[in-house]
């Protein structure tokens, strides 16, 4: 299994929002504060077949024991994803919960609500296989040159965005507000008859 670099921007110019291998530079903070639509970029080393899903856990506020959206998408580059249900197990942080060391249910939503403000994923898509994009390793950001050469894997990386969408709802005075995505994308990849980890 490879790390997830999360990025703004597009594919030939990054902003990385995350880096390197340790848990602390591998869990971004992106701050969702202000109102608006969120275009947020991921990528991982391994481009799998087109049978594959892509699947996401977010996690919000430094609560790496529970994920609050989680959805799938096709490896296709169709605009098409849905909801990970509760019932079904996933790769993601474990936290401090100790339940979930051998995975994470689906959080059953692709929308949550916290200060006043409320967060919906309102878009995700995965690149087709067949990109050319060798912009990691494994576990570092940046390339050997070749695709991935030196990694066990010679295959270019997988590629996907999603638009996080942020609008505000009534709320009591006093509660604090979203401080963003900490820990942020977790992916899974599911065949179409079973699921397995990106690896």
């Amino acid at each position: 299994m490879s790390n997830i670099y999360l990025f703004t921007g597009s594919v030939d110019s990054p902003a990385w929002k995350n880096s390197a291998n340790s848990n602390s530079s591998l869990n971004p903070n992106i701050n969702l504060t202000t109102p608006g639509s969120y275009v947020i970029g991921f990528i991982g080393n391994n481009t799998p077949g087109s049978d594959f899903f892509i699947g996401i856990n977010l996690f919000f506020n430094g609560d790496l024991a529970r994920n609050r959206i989680s959805a799938v998408a096709p490896n296709t580059g169709a605009s098409s994803f849905s909801v990970i249900s509760g019932a079904t197990s996933t790769f993601g942080e474990r936290g401090s919960n100790p339940a979930y060391s051998s995975g994470v249910p689906g959080s059953g939503s692709l929308s949550y609500t916290t200060g006043g403000l409320n967060v919906t994923l309102t878009a995700m898509s995965v690149l087709a296989p067949g990109s050319s994009t060798d912009l990691i390793t494994f576990f570092s950001l940046g390339t050997t040159g070749n695709p991935d050469v030196g990694d066990n894997n010679h295959s270019p990386d997988t590629v996907g965005s999603m638009t996080l969408t942020v609008t505000t709802v009534p709320e009591p005075a006093g509660i604090t507000a979203v401080s963003g995505i900490v820990a942020g994308v977790l992916v899974l990849m599911r065949r179409r008859t079973g699921r397995r980890a990106i690896g």
